[in-house]
C-alpha cells in the first residue's frame, strides 16, 4: 500500500488565510506549502486564481459545470468541413467492404452490436 495522504477539500476561508500568509509574510511557494502541508502546485493554482478572480476564484469547482458547451454528447460527430465529412464516409465504406469480404455484416452499435454471417464459408470471427 502506498503512503498517500487523504484528499482534503479546503474551504474558501482556509485558502484565503493561506494566501494572505503567503503575501503578508513574503514566503516562498515551497516554504508556505510546507508550512500548511499542501503541495507547491496547489498553492500556485490558488494564488493564480486569487490574482485573476479575487476571492471568488478560490471557490471549489468540484462537481460544477465549467462551461456552456463542455464536451460533446456521446455518440455524436460533427465534421468540421466537407473534406472531413467525405473522409469519414470513405472510412465507413472501407470498413463495410472489408466486412463483406469476410462474409458478415453488423447490426446495432456499441455493446448491442450483432455480427450477422451472410455466407456459408467457415470464417473466424
Amino acid at each position: 500500500m502506498t503512503n498517500k495522504e487523504n484528499f482534503k477539500l479546503y474551504s474558501k476561508e482556509e485558502k484565503i488565510t493561506i494566501i494572505n500568509d503567503f503575501f503578508d509574510n513574503h514566503l516562498g511557494y515551497r516554504q508556505c506549502a510546507k508550512k500548511y502541508g499542501i503541495s507547491k502546485t496547489t498553492l500556485l493554482y490558488w494564488v493564480r486564481a486569487y490574482r485573476k478572480k479575487g476571492k471568488d476564484g478560490l471557490e471549489s469547482q468540484i462537481g460544477k459545470h465549467r462551461g456552456p458547451n463542455k464536451g460533446r454528447p456521446k455518440g455524436t460527430y460533427k465534421p468540421r468541413n466537407r473534406i472531413e465529412e467525405l473522409e469519414r464516409e470513405n472510412l465507413q465504406l472501407k470498413i463495410q467492404i472489408e466486412r463483406l469480404k469476410k462474409g458478415y455484416l453488423t447490426k446495432g452499435v456499441g455493446s448491442k452490436k450483432e455480427f450477422i454471417i451472410i455466407s456459408n464459408k467457415n470464417t473466424k470471427l
